[in-house]
């Protein structure tokens, strides 16, 4: 009777420690899902109040700022030029909420992740209200296909995806809509035919 006492003892321990290392396990991986899940945002804007966009990058630069109806874009510096407003609406789309899977906080050595002198790009946002916000993206982590993001002189750095640069690495004929370039190259041929049956 005793040995069989023991024997449950014993059992009831394994078990005991069977559960505890099943739901200690458990609580492991949640904690692990939990931080591959994690998320943050990087930056978030009303774009609605973005009045002009002005970007230095690595192919060029573009400044682009609202028409007088405030749906359209213009080219402040080339009046006669018509904007690719879907482009501009994709620039828009990506700034209005910054996601990042990496935050890195309390960077004391921003130029470590390519914000020195020369960042890779350099967007000004200028506000309707006058106000002025600069984004910034730094090198690219080859490890994880990204690039480092800073908004100013914050010591917070995140990193935004490959597609994010490419949309902002543009320069200013990149974004002349190609049905103006068309209109225009169409009219010339209509001017000579003009010219030569007027003489």
């Amino acid at each position: 009777m005793k040995r069989q006492k023991i024997q449950l003892i014993v059992l009831l321990i394994i078990c005991g420690v069977a559960l505890a290392a099943y739901f200690g396990f458990k609580h492991y991986n949640d904690k692990q899902e939990a931080a591959e899940d994690t998320t943050y945002t990087a930056y978030t804007v009303d774009t609605s109040q973005i009045q002009q966009i002005d970007c230095h990058n690595e192919a060029g630069s573009f400044t682009v700022a609202r028409g007088d109806d405030d749906d359209s874009w213009v080219f402040p510096d080339h009046p006669d030029e018509t904007v690719d407003t879907s482009q501009v609406e994709s620039m828009l789309n990506l700034l209005s909420e910054i996601k990042s899977d990496n935050e890195v906080t309390n960077v004391t050595s921003p130029e470590d992740y390519g914000f020195g002198d020369d960042p890779t790009i350099i967007i000004e946002l200028t506000m309707k209200d006058g106000s002025k916000e600069t984004l910034y993206v730094g090198s690219k982590n080859s490890t994880i296909s990204a690039y480092y993001f800073r908004v100013g002189d914050s010591d917070t750095i995140y990193t935004v995806n490959t597609s994010f640069y490419s949309t902002f690495n543009l320069d200013h004929p990149s974004l002349v809509s190609t049905d103006s370039t068309s209109s225009s190259s169409t009219e010339q041929p209509t001017e000579a035919v003009s010219s030569s049956s007027a003489s």
